[in-house]
């Protein structure tokens, strides 16, 4: 995980949390015609971080293979779902998941989302 810290300090934080993080709240659908400051509510930004850094571990796995599917509920990176006053749950993130499931980040893309280079 040493290139996550390219990212800086923050998103390498973030990447190694091990504890809850509150769970998404959830985007009501009669915000996406709304056209004021209510329709666009603030995401918050350890929040942000998590779904950047799914975000980008899924754009380099293949598509169908196991990793994904490992990791296709995760809505972080990092961590487990729930209350952070808590002790850790069960409900564990993409990094964890793969961690406990023993998936290597193989097959990896190559080169970007859904590009291949030849190996010819």
């Amino acid at each position: 995980m040493r290139e996550i810290d390219t990212a800086g300090p923050d998103f390498a934080a973030a990447a190694r949390y091990r504890g809850n993080i509150p769970r998404p709240a959830n985007y009501d659908n009669r915000l996406i015609l709304d056209d004021s400051s209510a329709g666009a509510p603030a995401v918050p930004l350890p929040e942000m971080r998590q779904r950047a850094m799914l975000h980008l571990l899924k754009s380099g796995l293949e598509e169908g293979g196991e990793s994904m599917k490992i990791i296709e509920n995760a809505v972080y990176f990092s961590g487990c779902l729930g209350d952070p006053s808590q002790p850790a749950t069960t409900d564990e993130q993409a990094l964890l998941l793969l961690d406990a499931g023993g998936a290597a980040l193989l097959p990896l893309r190559t080169w970007g989302p859904k590009r291949r280079i030849s190996s010819q």
